[in-house]
């Protein structure tokens, strides 16, 4: 099948900031988006939209828990059928600074 020439490249971004004591990584794609009624549940164990079987739904509930593990936090926003955008926040440890650019 020949994808369409007017469809969208289908893209991720990836941004890290320093805010404070705070790392802020910004993960956004141009995607199908999530819908509202859903949003809730994404960090759910098994929750999945996708009904095959080689779907099991625990990615983002391994990235919630790995993040709150270390005392981050992570919010999602996201227009059905536009984007979807995940803010990750991670405390800055002390004595150890990510690579940044000067």
């Amino acid at each position: 099948l020949e994808e369409k020439e007017t469809e969208e490249e289908k893209k991720i971004d990836i941004s890290i900031e320093r805010e404070r004591d705070w790392y802020c990584v910004f993960v956004r794609d141009n995607g199908l988006g999530i819908e509202k009624k859903n949003l809730k549940k994404i960090f759910k164990p098994l929750f999945s939209t996708k009904r095959t079987s080689k779907n099991w739904g625990i990615g983002l509930s391994y990235v919630y828990k790995a993040i709150r593990a270390h005392n981050g936090l992570v919010f999602v926003s996201s227009e059905f059928g536009k984007f979807t955008e995940f803010q990750i926040l991670l405390p800055v440890a002390e004595g150890r600074v990510l690579h940044e650019k000067n």
